[in-house]
């Protein structure tokens, strides 16, 4: 939206009324102009304190990146999303669904990454397992991004059709639930984890925190120590068996 002249000499409260009154302005763009105009005066406030002057492109960047964190953190009170993409439904869990829990881990001297894939049926059997190591290095957000799409590759070579993805990052959670829109070094991956969902039935998407997601975690972790994979069918493996008694355990005290 271009201003003319005069009406570059408006108040902000102006601008924001003007822009509010435009059928065409939705409301992440006044989102954006509103958390960028936040950005632009806290950062006047820090140089007039002895800070640093920040570029516009480091203080558009600033604000993009604050309202992205802030729709992460609003978004929890809706853990299961449901939404069309491609023909793929993503829909809370039902009886006939597979649990797909995935970890990331990142081995810096190694200059790889981790993936642990837990796949349960509905009433908490356990499926299949998966560690595996990727010989590339990848930031932390690309290697939960990887452990997602590696996940659902996964289900799909297992053979099941109707799943939901459990994992602890909320930004490729609400990524994949078209939330908010994934960073640029993983928004590719992105695609391709909801390219790869039009090859099942039902595919549905939560978050989940740390210490709901230990199996997942600890083969992510066991995977440093060997050069491809790892696949356990309907088979418990060792390195978790501890972590599976305490999911048990928890499930019960539930119920």
């Amino acid at each position: 939206m271009l201003l003319s002249t005069d009406e570059a000499k408006l108040s902000l409260e102006d601008v924001m009324w003007k822009l509010l009154m435009n059928e065409d302005m939705g409301e992440d763009h006044i989102a954006q102009v509103v958390t960028t105009a936040w950005a632009l005066w806290h950062n006047r406030k820090e140089v007039r304190c002895g800070g640093v002057r920040k570029s516009r492109q480091q203080i558009f960047r600033w604000a993009s990146n604050h309202l992205r964190e802030y729709r992460a953190a609003i978004a929890q009170d809706n853990p299961v999303a449901s939404m069309t993409q491609q023909g793929v439904v993503w829909a809370p869990l039902w009886g006939g669904q597979f649990k797909i829990n995935v970890d990331g881990a990142i081995f810096t001297k190694q200059k790889a990454v981790g993936v642990g894939v837990v796949i349960r049926d509905s009433e908490g059997w356990l499926e299949a397992t998966l560690s595996k190591k990727i010989p590339v290095p990848l930031s932390a957000a690309e290697a939960e991004a990887k452990a997602f799409e590696v996940g659902l590759l996964f289900a799909k070579e297992v053979s099941v059709r109707d799943v939901i993805l459990k994992g602890d990052s909320m930004i490729i959670n609400n990524a994949l639930c078209n939330y908010s829109l994934a960073p640029s070094s993983i928004a590719a991956m992105v695609q391709g984890i909801q390219d790869v969902s039009g090859d099942f039935r039902s595919v549905g998407c939560s978050n989940v925190r740390r210490q709901g997601n230990l199996p997942a975690h600890i083969l992510a972790k066991y995977a440093s120590s060997m050069t491809n994979y790892v696949a356990w069918i309907e088979e418990d493996p060792c390195c978790i068996m501890q972590a599976l008694v305490c999911d048990v355990n928890s499930l019960s005290k539930m119920q």
